[in-house]
């Protein structure tokens, strides 16, 4: 509740306060900010967390010797980002760079809340994980509402936005270190070599695929922002359209990490994933789907509820691309989790290089003539081939694939849904009712297309509580 609701409640607000043009290039350079991330985990996090759960008595030697090699790593990524703002002409005195290095600083500090908070699960504190899980989130929401509906800080702008995310992840930070430090004492700092050497040397192939995801899903903004004569116009625009497909992106990384665990677990017991896959689907990818055809027959309605008609015929064209992207990220969350789980990061790695080419390439050649609505649809392509890969690898190695019968449920539970949704738009029905009849008929038809059924649900229910 806390996450959607800075993403509507807050973020968006914002962007409607600052205009298209400041919060374009906030977007851009946040995801400038996002590219070299890897570093500021590089698999440390994942060894810290598998290693507690199995030896909670090394959390003091554990830090000890991972929180000095944390701080290389954040410094290293510092310059980076500075590296890259200074390539892209930024002075050193100008406001492009500081907000550039606000937002670096900002993601030193969420991923070491993610630290921090290794060592909570690592030691089965999940009441402790789940309150830092958000405290950053509300706290951001408490400063950002302080900005935008009082004039104790005059009016908001951009880099006051930034400064109030870096002022909710420090005091996370130390909230967070201090709770946890009854846990680590006493330390001694030291780096252990041959332990930095190990994690790394597992952690490569997993830190690669993130790095290349970052790039096929981030690096066109950031070529939108630099290819385009309104860099920051268009960048604000692909902002507005690419919220809501944020918003989903939360919920679907809930559900890929619910699967992965569960693949890797019935992949190790040699158990059936079919069912599973097949559930995952109806579970996440029909839902989906219907989503993007409400939103696709109700795009006007929609967008001047989030934008209070802020928005043109651009913004228009680049929402359509935008939010189908939603179906082939779905199908991938399920089978990029499966090929994850069964330790295929290879063949993911493969795919995601061919995911950067076409999404480089393609920004490159459309950018200039096309702006947003060019990004928008080579983000499609991008997706449909990751997911294309993912589904293709998924029966060649792991021979699975979904059923016939599903694939025409699918179709036919689309039509219905279609022609529900071209009838409600004729008689200009309220977008509100609209979404509610959606809802209520897309559940109704998945039941009597025997999409639902309980024993598959009683499955995955059985597999979560194992």
């Amino acid at each position: 509740m806390v996450k959607p609701y800075w993403v509507f409640g807050v973020d968006r607000v914002v962007q409607n306060t600052v205009g298209t043009d400041a919060y374009g290039l906030y977007y851009a350079l946040f995801n400038l900010s996002l590219l070299p991330t890897m570093l500021l985990d590089a698999g440390l996090n994942q060894y810290n967390n598998n290693t507690l759960a199995k030896h909670p008595d090394r959390a003091s030697s554990m830090f000890s010797h991972i929180f000095p090699a944390k701080l290389g790593l954040m410094l290293l990524y510092i310059i980076i980002v500075l590296i890259l703002g200074i390539s892209k002409g930024f002075k050193f005195n100008s406001d492009e760079l500081m907000l550039l290095m606000l937002l670096g600083l900002n993601q030193v500090f969420a991923f070491f809340i993610l630290y921090i908070r290794t060592h909570f699960t690592g030691l089965h504190l999940f009441k402790t994980d789940t309150f830092f899980s958000v405290l950053d989130k509300t706290l951001m929401i408490v400063f950002c509402s302080l900005l935008l509906y009082t004039n104790i800080f005059g009016p908001i702008n951009i880099t006051q936005f930034a400064t109030a995310q870096l002022l909710a992840y420090i005091i996370t930070t130390l909230l967070g270190f201090i709770i946890l430090i009854p846990y680590i004492k006493p330390f001694k700092f030291g780096i252990d070599k041959k332990m930095l050497r190990e994690v790394f040397k597992n952690s490569y192939p997993f830190a690669l695929l993130a790095v290349m995801m970052a790039i096929y899903n981030r690096a066109d903004v950031v070529m939108l922002e630099s290819l385009h004569p309104q860099g920051d116009t268009q960048a604000g625009i692909y902002a507005k359209c690419y919220r809501l497909l944020d918003a989903f992106n939360m919920l679907a990384v809930l559900a890929a990490g619910l699967l992965m665990p569960m693949f890797a677990r019935m992949i190790k017991q040699r158990e059936d994933i079919k069912p599973l896959v097949q559930t995952a689907f109806i579970a996440l990818v029909i839902p989906a789907t219907i989503a993007v055809c409400f939103c696709l027959f109700q795009i006007q309605p929609l967008l001047d509820l989030l934008y209070h008609g802020n928005f043109g015929e651009a913004e228009t064209s680049v929402f359509v691309p935008v939010i189908v992207c939603i179906i082939p990220m779905a199908m991938n969350y399920i089978f990029g989790s499966l090929l994850t789980a069964a330790h295929h990061i290879r063949t993911l790695n493969m795919i995601s290089f061919f995911a950067i080419i076409i999404n480089l390439v393609g920004n490159y050649i459309v950018i200039p003539k096309f702006g947003a609505v060019g990004t928008g649809y080579v983000a499609l392509a991008t997706q449909i081939m990751a997911v294309s890969g993912s589904l293709y690898f998924c029966w060649r190695k792991l021979e699975v694939k979904i059923s016939a019968n599903i694939i025409i449920q699918y179709m036919i539970l689309m039509v219905l849904i279609g022609g529900l949704l071209y009838a409600l738009v004729s008689i200009n029905a309220n977008i509100g009712l609209s979404f509610l009849i959606v809802v209520f008929c897309g559940a109704l038809f998945m039941y009597l297309l025997k999409l639902v059924q309980p024993k598959a649900w009683l499955e995955v229910f059985k597999h979560l509580k194992n």
